[in-house]
C-alpha cells in the first residue's frame, strides 16, 4: 500500500471512531480518497486494481440497460439474467443504489417526459409506443409522476 494510502487509511480510523461524521464530510473524504489514489498510482495500476469490479458491474448494467425496456417486472428481468429474484434485487441495489422497481418507474418517466416534449408523435402514438394500454393510462400516469397532463406537459406548462 502506497505510505500516503496508508496514513490516510488511519485517519479515517480514528475519526470513524471518535467522531460522528456527517454525510457532506464523507463525500469530501471520499473525493480526498480518489485524489490520493491518483497520486500514489499510475493508471494503468489503478486500471489493475479496479478492471475486476468494474467489468462485472458494466456487464449487469449494460445487461439492464438493453433488456429493461422489454420487459415490465423486476421479475421478468430477474428470469432473463439467470438469476433468482432475491439475489438480482440485491445486486441491483448494490449497482444502482436504488430498487430495481424504483429505477424502473424513474425510466418510464423520463420515457414519457422526453417523447412527450421532445416529439410531435401524437400522445395516442406515444402512449403506445410506451407501453401503455391507452392514452387515459398515460395521462394518469403523467398526473400522478409529472402533475400535468401530456397536453400540459407538452405545452410546457410543468418542469
Amino acid at each position: 500500500m502506497a505510505p500516503l494510502l496508508w496514513e490516510y487509511s488511519r485517519h479515517l480510523e480514528v475519526l470513524f471512531e471518535e467522531y460522528v461524521l456527517t454525510t457532506d464530510f464523507l463525500r469530501i473524504k471520499i473525493v480526498e480518497f480518489f485524489h490520493i489514489l491518483n497520486f500514489s498510482y499510475t493508471k494503468r495500476e489503478l486500471a489493475g486494481l479496479f478492471y475486476p469490479a468494474l467489468t462485472v458491474e458494466e456487464t449487469f448494467v449494460r445487461f439492464v440497460e438493453e433488456s429493461y425496456p422489454r420487459f415490465r417486472t423486476a421479475r421478468e428481468l430477474a428470469r432473463e439474467s439467470h438469476m433468482s429474484l432475491r439475489s438480482f434485487e440485491n445486486k441491483f441495489n448494490r449497482v444502482f443504489g436504488v430498487s430495481p422497481g424504483r429505477w424502473i418507474l424513474r425510466r418510464k418517466i423520463q420515457m414519457v417526459y422526453a417523447e412527450i416534449t421532445r416529439s410531435s408523435l401524437p400522445l395516442s402514438v406515444i402512449a403506445d409506443k410506451c407501453g401503455f394500454a391507452t392514452l387515459s393510462h398515460m395521462t394518469d400516469f403523467c398526473k400522478k409522476h409529472l402533475g400535468a397532463t401530456p397536453s400540459q406537459i407538452r405545452k410546457g406548462r410543468i418542469l
